[in-house]
């Protein structure tokens, strides 16, 4: 019995240990996760639009903390978070790509293009004909060569998402397919 007690006494700084290790891993997943302390200050005002939110006891308060335009009253300053610029800068050949895929999707009436990555050439499923004398390799570096259409899948592959969207479809020697999106037809209008 006495050896028992011994053997406790003997684990018990172990168990301090790790009952303060888990503690903390606790507290810092709280923070981490839910972007709250365990104590907020309670002179910390946060306002959403004219509205106010109480930071203390709101469940709404990470949101508001994170949401562009939010304001933040403490100490006594209003402290307004930024919006966020969504619309990226483009370089000139993707403008130009950009462009390009947004004529060509005009001019043939189609909801998406399917690019050729060593050519750059159009394929339209109903008429193999149609588009034939495009290539986008072409238009953009001047010459189609295995340098320029590497080139040519490099830049379609980094071009904004918000922009043109790439379609995931299996096809055979596996081209680009994609569309040029509202937000990306925008941006072109508004570089007019």
């Amino acid at each position: 019995m006495l050896s028992d007690l011994l053997s406790l006494i003997g684990r018990l700084p172990g168990l301090v240990t790790t009952a303060w290790v888990v503690w903390v891993l606790l507290t810092v997943g709280l923070v981490i996760f839910t972007g709250r302390t365990l104590r907020e200050t309670p002179e910390a005002n946060v306002k959403q639009g004219n509205q106010p939110v109480d930071a203390v006891h709101s469940t709404q308060y990470t949101d508001v903390l994170r949401s562009p335009g939010a304001t933040v009253y403490q100490a006594g300053r209003d402290i307004t978070i930024p919006q966020p610029s969504s619309i990226p800068t483009l370089l000139p050949q993707q403008r130009r790509l950009l462009e390009l895929l947004a004529e060509y999707q005009q001019r043939f009436g189609a909801s998406k293009l399917i690019i050729s990555r060593t050519d750059g050439g159009l394929h339209f499923d109903e008429d193999r004909s149609r588009g034939a004398e495009v290539s986008l390799i072409r238009d953009i570096f001047g010459s189609v060569d295995p340098r320029n259409a590497g080139r040519f899948e490099e830049l379609m592959q980094n071009m904004p998402p918000q922009f043109v969207r790439l379609i995931a479809e299996a096809r055979f020697d596996n081209p680009f397919v994609v569309n040029v999106t509202a937000e990306g037809v925008s941006y072109l209008e508004s570089r007019r």
